[in-house]
C-alpha cells in the first residue's frame, strides 16, 4: 500500500470556503479474492503449505481522481458494485487505497453503514453511548445531546426496549440521529436516506440541509434515488465498473447517468458513440442521414444495389434507407438536415416494418392526454402514435405540468438512443435463448428468418442457436428461401424416403444441381452440415436464383461466403470441417436472401 497518504485532522483555514476539503487522486483499489471457499483458517494454513492458496485480483477502483471544496454538496452516482462504498470507505479512513492518495482536511461523520457496531441485546439507552463511544464521542458530549438523539429518532417510549425488539427502519433511525448529533467538517452518507419512510427521510434532508447551510458541513452523498442526489446536491461525480465516467454539474450527471442504458446499448452495438458523449452534446438536434446511418449499421451495414457515387457511410445508408422505403427519396439529399421529432418517429417506424413487419401493431393513443395536436396526416399519425404507444419518443413536461409532443420541433441524439434501444429491447421479443444484441440478432437476421418463415424455433419456444444443422435442414432452408417450387420428380437417393418433410426440398434442390449423392448414392440428410458443405449449397443456390447454372465442381465455396460475410470460419478449422450452427445459417439465409438476391 505504498504510494497512499489520508490526513484528518482540524484544517485551520476553515474559514476559506474555496479551500480544497478532499483531494483524491488517481485512486486504485485492489481486493485478492480466493480462488477456492477455505472455511476455517485450517484449510487456509493448509493451503498456503501446500502452495494451492491462489487469489484473483479485482480492481473494485481504478484511476480515480476528484476534488471537493468546503462547503460542497457533492454526489456520487453508478449502478451496484461499481465501487461507490468502496471509494467512500477509502474516504473515510476504512480502507487504505492500494495506489494513488486521498487526503481529507477537518474531521469526518461517516454514515455508511447504519447500526454498524450496535448490539442488539443491549436496549436502545445503551446502544445510543456504545455506538456513540464508536464514533469518537465523550460520555459527557452523549450525556449532553442524549434527549436530542432521542426526539430526532422519535424512540422515546422505546428507549429501554432491546434493540433486537426494533424495526430495521428504527434502527437506523437512531444510528442517523447518533452520528448527525456533531457538526462535522465533512458528512459522508451512503444511502442513509433510503432508509424509513418518506417523513424521516425529509427530516434527515433537512438535518443534512442544516448543516450544510448553516454550519459549513461538506457533505458527499450516494444514493440510488437519482432524485435523490439531483435534489440534495449541487456537483456530481458518476463512477462505473472502478472507473470514472463523468463529472459536472449534477444536472448533467443525472441527465447522463439517467440515459446510460440507452447511450451504452448504441455504442457497445456499434450503432453511436455516446457512452462518453457530455450531457449537452446529448441533447443536441440529430440530423436525418444521422438517424438513417444508427439504423443502418444497427442491420450490418447492408450495400446499396446502386451504385454510390460517394464511399461516404453516411451517403450509403442513406442509399439504402430509400431502396429499402425507410426514407423518402426527397430526404436523400438532406442528409446534413436537422431532423424534427415527427420525422425520427416516421424513420423508426418505417425501419420498424421493413425489419418485423409482426411488430407493426400498438395499442391507440390519448391525443387528449398532450398540450399539442397529432399530425393531420394519417401515416404521421399512426408513426407517432406506433412511437409513443411503444415509449420510443416521450413527451416533455411543461411549467405549467401538462405533457407536449413538440413533434415539430428537433429531435435529439439522446432521443435516437432511446429511440434505438427500446425498439430492440421492448418492441422485438425473442424466445428465451436469444437476446437483442446477440450477434446474429441485432443486424437483423433472426428477424427476418423468422418474419420470412425460413427458420422456426423447436416446441418448447427456445431457438436453438447454437444447436448443429443437419444437412437436410440446410436445403430445406434454402428450398423455403426459394418459395417452395414443387420438384418434379422424387428425390434421387436412397436415403431420402418420399414421407420424410425434407424430401420434396432435397428432390429440388438435386434438379437444380445444387446437392449430389455421395459415391453411396446416399444424401445423408441427417448429417450435420459442415461449414464447406453449406459453402457450396450456398454458391450453387445464388446461382440458381440468378439464372445460372449450378457449377459442378466449386473450388473456394468457403472463400466466396467470406468475402460476403456470409460464413466466418473459426480459425484453425481444418477443411472447413466445423459443424454449422442454427445461427450461423439464420445469418448465411439472410444476408443471401436480403442483401445480395
Amino acid at each position: 500500500m505504498a504510494d497512499t497518504l489520508r490526513k484528518s485532522a482540524k484544517d485551520p483555514n476553515r474559514a476559506d470556503a474555496k479551500r480544497p476539503l478532499i483531494v483524491v487522486d488517481d485512486v486504485n483499489m485492489v481486493f485478492n479474492i480466493a480462488n477456492e471457499q477455505l472455511n476455517s483458517l485450517k484449510e487456509y494454513f493448509i493451503a498456503l503449505v501446500r502452495g494451492k492458496l491462489f487469489f484473483k485480483e479485482f480492481k473494485a477502483l481504478e484511476g480515480i481522481s476528484f476534488t471537493v471544496n468546503r462547503g460542497d454538496v457533492y454526489g456520487i452516482v453508478g449502478t451496484n458494485g461499481s465501487g461507490k462504498s468502496t471509494l467512500l470507505k477509502i474516504i473515510s479512513g476504512v480502507l487504505q487505497p492500494t495506489h494513488g492518495t486521498c487526503e481529507v482536511y477537518g474531521s469526518i461523520a461517516p454514515l455508511i453503514e447504519l447500526g454498524a457496531g450496535f448490539d442488539l441485546d443491549l436496549t436502545a439507552r445503551e446502544n445510543v453511548y456504545l455506538n456513540g463511544s464508536l464514533l469518537g464521542y465523550s460520555k459527557k458530549f452523549i450525556d449532553e445531546h442524549f434527549d436530542e438523539i432521542v426526539e430526532f429518532a422519535e424512540v422515546r417510549e422505546f428507549i429501554d426496549m432491546p434493540l433486537k425488539n426494533y424495526s430495521s427502519g428504527m434502527v437506523a433511525r437512531i444510528a442517523f440521529a447518533i452520528a448527525t448529533a456533531t457538526t462535522p467538517d465533512v458528512l459522508v452518507v451512503d444511502e442513509a436516506l433510503s432508509v424509513g419512510d418518506f417523513i424521516f427521510q425529509e427530516k434527515c434532508e433537512r438535518r443534512i440541509n442544516d448543516l450544510v447551510e448553516n454550519h459549513g458541513t461538506t457533505l458527499l452523498f450516494v444514493s440510488h434515488s437519482i432524485d435523490q442526489v439531483e435534489r440534495v446536491c449541487k456537483q456530481a461525480l458518476w463512477i462505473e465498473k472502478g472507473h470514472k465516467r463523468m463529472e459536472g454539474s449534477v444536472k448533467d450527471v443525472c441527465f447522463a447517468y439517467r440515459n446510460m442504458e440507452y447511450t451504452d446499448f448504441v455504442e457497445d452495438n456499434g450503432i453511436l458513440a455516446l457512452k462518453r458523449t457530455s450531457a449537452q452534446d446529448l441533447k443536441k438536434p440529430v440530423t436525418v442521414g444521422t438517424i438513417v446511418l444508427a439504423l443502418w449499421r444497427s442491420v450490418g451495414k447492408p450495400a446499396a444495389k446502386k451504385t454510390l457515387e460517394s464511399a461516404d457511410e453516411t451517403a450509403e445508408a442513406m442509399a439504402w434507407g430509400v431502396e429499402s422505403g425507410i426514407v423518402r427519396e426527397a430526404l436523400a439529399h438532406e442528409a446534413d438536415r436537422e431532423a424534427t421529432r415527427l420525422e425520427l418517429a416516421q424513420i423508426v417506424r418505417a425501419f420498424s416494418s421493413w425489419r418485423k413487419p409482426s411488430a407493426d401493431g400498438y395499442d391507440p393513443v390519448d391525443a387528449t392526454s398532450y398540450a399539442d395536436d397529432m399530425p393531420d396526416d394519417n401515416a404521421d399519425r399512426v408513426a407517432v402514435e406506433w412511437c409513443v404507444s411503444h415509449k420510443l419518443i416521450a413527451a416533455d413536461k411543461q411549467a405549467d405540468g401538462s405533457m407536449e409532443l413538440a413533434l415539430d420541433k428537433p429531435a435529439s441524439h439522446v432521443a435516437l438512443a432511446r429511440a434505438i434501444t427500446r425498439l430492440f429491447k421492448k418492441v422485438y421479443s425473442y424466445p428465451s435463448d436469444v437476446q437483442p444484441a446477440d450477434w446474429f440478432v441485432l443486424p437483423g437476421y433472426y428477424d427476418y428468418v423468422t418474419e420470412h418463415g425460413l427458420i422456426s424455433g423447436y416446441d418448447t419456444g427456445a431457438f436453438g442457436p447454437n444447436d448443429p444443422v443437419t444437412r437436410a435442414q440446410a436445403i430445406t432452408i434454402f428450398w423455403r428461401a426459394a418459395g417452395q417450387p414443387a420438384p418434379a420428380s422424387p428425390a434421387p437417393f436412397d436415403d431420402v424416403p418420399p414421407e420424410e418433410f425434407f424430401a420434396p426440398a432435397v428432390a429440388w434442390a438435386a434438379e437444380n444441381g445444387i446437392v449430389s449423392a455421395d459415391q453411396a448414392e446416399l444424401f445423408r440428410p441427417n448429417d450435420s452440415a459442415t461449414i464447406e458443405e453449406l459453402a457450396e449449397f450456398a454458391v450453387r443456390y445464388a446461382a440458381s436464383q440468378q439464372g445460372e447454372a449450378a457449377p459442378d465442381a466449386i473450388e473456394n465455396a468457403t472463400a466466396w461466403c467470406q468475402e460476403r460475410g456470409i460464413l466466418n470460419p473459426a480459425p484453425g478449422d481444418a477443411g472447413g470441417a466445423k459443424l454449422v450452427t442454427r445461427a450461423e445459417m439464420t445469418k448465411l439465409i439472410a444476408i443471401i436472401q436480403r442483401d445480395i438476391l
